[in-house]
């Protein structure tokens, strides 16, 4: 039996060929949108990983739901790219090569110009000790990578991101 993330993965590969033309042929053509307001501007998250195979997973899944997603493969990476993309949230993994992702919380929450940027983190469950931290730190949500689904992780995302009350603080994850 096959995890939900290999399944995820098949069917990413599986399909990458003729996304386009399989969601042309769904909706009926491109002739069906909407015109967009003209204040609109797609949400863009920054998704900080090094596991290219958890990346390709999430990220997949993040484009689909129509968000923009700019990956970095470490912390310090994520700290430049702070100030480039001006993401609307970031998705941060805690265990991180060059900076760490609680390094990356510092860094957020200190500087004033990204002080509001929500931060939603996505890491191992072996980690309980560095994602308290990260929550005493001021994140919004925490996950556990073995137990979140990219519908769960979308959900959260779009409640944070649409100003939804998010349900209280972030609480650690079970180990």
């Amino acid at each position: 039996p096959r995890t939900w993330l290999e399944t995820e993965i098949s069917e990413t590969r599986r399909h990458r060929g003729h996304r386009v033309g399989v969601a042309q042929k769904k909706s009926g053509g491109l002739s069906g949108l909407k015109p967009k307001p003209k204040d609109w501007r797609m949400k863009i998250i920054l998704y900080v990983e090094d596991n290219a195979v958890v990346v390709q997973t999430y990220r997949a899944a993040l484009l689909r739901a129509g968000f923009q997603v700019d990956v970095a493969e470490d912390g310090l990476t994520a700290a430049k790219m702070l100030f480039k993309s001006k993401p609307d949230l970031v998705l941060l993994d805690l265990m991180l090569p060059r900076l760490s992702g609680t390094d990356v919380i510092k860094y957020i929450r200190s500087t004033p110009e990204l002080k509001s940027t929500l931060v939603i983190i996505l890491s191992d469950a072996s980690k309980a000790d560095l994602a308290r931290e990260a929550i005493e730190s001021g994140v919004e949500k925490v996950f556990l990578k073995s137990q979140c689904t990219p519908a769960t992780l979308i959900g959260a995302i779009n409640e944070l991101l649409d100003g939804a009350a998010p349900g209280g603080p972030a609480q650690p994850p079970a180990a």
